[in-house]
C-alpha cells in the first residue's frame, strides 16, 4: 500500500471565485450496472483504447453506445474505462465503500458518469454520490431526460436539488432531450487538454460534439435550466445550473459548462491539475537521492519546481496576467533566518506561498456601433 503524500508534503490551492496521476486527468470511468451473474465483478474496471476493444467484451455491451459517441469525438480518448457497479445499495456506508474501494482499485481516472440503468437522479444514490464525491480530487456527471422537473426553479428532482443546495464543486448534471450521451461527448472534449503544450486549456461552454442530437428548447426552458442570463452570467435564482446541448444561431454548442455550485469546470480541472502537477515536481525534487540543505538556496530549488508549473499554468493558459502591473502569479516565502529554531530542528520549510490569476474565459459579447450617411 502507497502511503500518501501528504506524509511529507502538503499542497493546498484554494479558488477564490464564486488525486490520480497527472495522466489520469484526462481518463472518464463509465459505470455500468453489474448484470454478468458475477458479483465478484462488482467494483471491476476495464481500458479500452479503441470502440472495437469495446463491441468485442460481450460483459459491457450496455457501454457501447456511450463508447461510440467517445470515440467519435476528435481527439478520441486515448482511453475510456468501464466499471461495474450494483444497482442499489443497502445504506450510504456501503455506497461509500464501493466507491472508495474503486479508488483504489484504480486511481486513475478523473470523471464519473453512469448509464441510464444507474440513474443516480432518481434515488438515495444521487445523494450519497454528492457527499462521497466532495471528498475526492475528482467530479461525476448525473444526466437527465426529463424535462418538467428541471425548469420548474427551484428543480422538483430532490437529488438534484441535494447536489444543488450543496453547492457541489465535484457534481455535474446535464439535460438532454433524448439520451446522446451529450454529457460523455463533452468530457471527452473537456478531458483532452494538454496541460504541457501552448494555449490548451478550453471553456466548457460553445463546444460542439459529434454525434450528439442538440435538445430542442425555448429560450425560457434554457434560462429555467441553466440559470443563464446573457450579460449577467448564472445565477441559481433564475434556473438549476444544468447544462445543455442546444442550437443558437444555426450552432450546436454546451451551455455554459458549470457544476452545481455555478463554478466552470474547467476551473476545476485546471486547478486539480494545478496541485497534482506542484505535488510530483516537489515530491521528485525532496524525494531525490541528494537532501534539500535547510538554506535559501536549499528552498529557492523547492520555489523554483512551484514556479515551473506556474509558468507552465501560464504557457497552457490556465492562468494569465492582467496587465504589466498584474503578473499572472507571485511567489512568496519566508527567509531561513525568519524561521523558529524548532521548525529547523524538525526540518520542516518555511511556507511557499503563491497566488496566480485564472484566465477565466468569454462567454458574451456585447457591440454597439454607430453608421451615418
Amino acid at each position: 500500500m502507497s502511503l500518501p503524500t501528504s506524509q511529507i508534503l502538503n499542497v493546498q490551492i484554494t479558488r477564490d471565485t464564486l488525486f490520480p496521476s497527472v495522466l489520469g486527468f484526462g481518463t472518464i470511468l463509465f459505470l455500468i450496472e453489474n448484470e454478468t451473474g458475477n458479483a465478484a465483478n462488482d467494483g471491476v474496471i476495464r481500458s479500452y483504447g479503441t470502440i472495437d476493444e469495446v463491441q468485442n467484451d460481450a460483459d459491457v455491451a450496455k457501454a457501447v453506445d456511450a463508447a461510440t459517441v467517445a470515440f467519435s469525438q476528435t481527439p478520441s480518448p486515448v482511453t475510456f474505462k468501464i466499471g461495474f457497479c450494483p444497482a442499489a445499495f443497502v445504506d450510504q456506508n456501503a455506497f461509500n465503500l464501493f466507491f472508495s474501494d474503486l479508488v483504489n482499485t484504480d486511481p486513475d481516472w478523473y470523471a464519473l458518469a453512469f448509464h441510464a440503468d444507474l440513474d443516480f437522479t432518481a434515488t438515495d444514490n444521487g445523494n450519497w454520490l454528492v457527499d462521497w464525491i466532495a471528498t475526492q480530487t475528482k467530479v461525476a456527471f448525473l444526466k437527465t431526460t426529463t424535462k418538467a422537473p428541471v425548469i420548474s426553479v427551484p428543480t422538483t428532482n430532490p437529488h438534484i436539488l441535494h447536489a444543488l443546495q450543496n453547492k457541489s464543486e465535484r457534481v455535474g448534471i446535464f439535460y438532454e432531450d433524448n439520451d446522446e450521451y451529450a454529457e460523455i461527448a463533452w468530457l471527452v472534449k473537456m478531458l483532452s487538454v494538454d496541460f504541457e503544450t501552448a494555449n490548451s486549456t478550453r471553456t466548457g461552454k460553445f463546444q460542439t460534439l459529434t454525434n450528439v442530437v442538440a435538445s430542442n428548447l425555448t429560450t425560457n426552458e434554457v434560462r429555467a435550466i441553466t440559470g443563464y442570463e446573457p450579460g449577467d452570467g448564472l445565477s441559481s435564482t433564475i434556473g438549476n445550473l444544468i447544462n445543455v446541448y442546444v442550437t443558437v444561431g444555426g450552432k450546436d454548442i454546451t451551455m455554459e459548462g458549470n457544476m452545481a455550485n455555478g463554478e466552470f469546470f474547467d476551473i476545476i480541472h485546471g486547478t486539480d491539475w494545478l496541485k497534482a502537477r506542484i505535488q510530483s515536481e516537489v515530491l521528485d525534487l525532496i524525494t531525490s537521492d541528494k537532501k534539500i540543505p535547510y538554506t535559501d538556496s536549499g528552498v529557492q530549488m523547492i520555489v523554483e519546481r512551484v514556479a515551473l508549473v506556474l509558468r507552465l499554468a501560464e504557457t497552457n493558459g490556465l492562468i494569465a496576467a492582467l496587465d504589466e502591473d498584474n503578473p499572472a502569479y507571485s511567489i512568496e516565502v519566508a527567509s531561513v533566518a525568519n524561521t523558529t529554531e524548532l521548525q529547523r530542528s524538525n526540518r520542516t520549510a518555511p511556507t511557499i506561498k503563491f497566488s496566480a490569476r485564472l484566465a477565466g474565459a468569454i462567454h458574451y459579447v456585447s457591440i454597439q456601433g454607430e453608421v451615418t450617411v
